[in-house]
């Protein structure tokens, strides 16, 4: 009954759009807010987005943006051979 009326359908198109509303204001807090060159990567139809920062420690940014009630996940420890020691956070919109 839920999917037949047409009730998921509505759900999954508010959904598309709260998600990209939020990931569009992650990217302009991003861009704000960044001091150091960042690469963003994903993110164009998902949940996660992928922020690549050389040279920054992404244990200790995790670390401070736990302060602030946000979880991203750092990505250094499942990247062993991280070449000019990139680091990566993940961070998932909810």
């Amino acid at each position: 009954m839920f999917i037949e009326e047409g009730h998921y359908a509505r759900h999954l198109a508010a959904m598309r759009r709260l998600y990209r509303k939020r990931q569009q204001q992650l990217r302009e807090i991003l861009a704000q807010e960044l001091r150091h060159p960042y690469e963003l990567f994903g993110g164009e139809g998902g949940l996660h987005l992928t922020v690549a920062i050389d040279n920054v420690d992404d244990l200790a940014i995790v670390q401070q943006a736990r302060r602030f009630q946000l979880a991203p996940g750092a990505l250094s420890r499942f990247l062993p051979g991280c070449k000019h020691g990139a680091k990566r956070l993940c961070s998932g919109l909810r």
